[in-house]
């Protein structure tokens, strides 16, 4: 609750990675399952939309987009 108000991100993978690592830092435990989902939410972040446009995913409109992200 603490970390995510000091990273001046909104992505939701940034502040799990950026929370996990202070939890590794002080040596609390799940430190590192949390940075690990969130360098993975980080990755699917950016990668999707590039493997959806190489893989020809649409989002339905047509031009070979893809419209990927979270629905929070």
């Amino acid at each position: 609750m603490i970390v995510p108000r000091f990273v001046p991100v909104n992505s939701p993978g940034a502040q799990k990675l950026a929370t996990g690592l202070a939890l590794r830092a002080i040596g609390l435990t799940g430190g590192g399952a949390l940075s690990a989902v969130g360098i993975m939410e980080l990755a699917s972040q950016y990668a999707a939309p590039v493997i959806g446009g190489v893989a020809g995913i649409s989002n339905g409109g047509g031009g070979g987009t893809a419209m990927m992200g979270y629905d929070y």
